[in-house]
């Protein structure tokens, strides 16, 4: 399989993300970076809405892009966490998406995998998995 080339909205939902990321590090705090970006980006300073719960300095927000989702783990480690390595947890509607989805990130010739591989070294693991995993795998 080839390698993923993100669709003309994907990479503008990526570019997006991007800004946000470097927004948080340039203001002082996510709701400015994040009405600040809106801004720029459409025109208009949507609203941010905090994650009740966590704290205020937190950035927060959901992206829901299809088949996009891998290339974003390289711009969250590199402009938000500014950090080779993270945790990702992969969230999907359903059990059969779930399983298809499993099976692409453990596929290396897949383009999803090769997309989390563009951020570093990956271990996929279902949620049984992850309950046990270990500090070397986290490290």
């Amino acid at each position: 399989m080839t390698a993923f080339a993100p669709k003309t909205y994907q990479q503008q939902v990526l570019d997006s993300v991007e800004a946000y990321f470097k927004a948080c590090h340039e203001l002082p705090s996510p709701s400015i970076a994040f009405t600040a970006t809106t801004e720029r980006l459409w025109g208009r300073g949507n609203a941010y809405n905090p994650l009740s719960g966590f704290p205020p300095d937190m950035p927060y927000f959901c992206l829901r892009v299809p088949t996009g989702g891998g290339k974003s783990v390289a711009l969250v480690n590199t402009h938000l966490l500014r950090c080779e390595h993270s945790v990702i947890l992969w969230l999907v509607p359903s059990k059969p998406i779930r399983e298809q989805t499993l099976r692409a990130l453990r596929d290396r010739l897949h383009p999803y995998h090769s997309a989390l591989r563009e951020a570093g070294p990956i271990a996929v693991m279902d949620l049984d998995e992850a309950k046990s995993v270990t500090r070397a795998t986290l490290d």
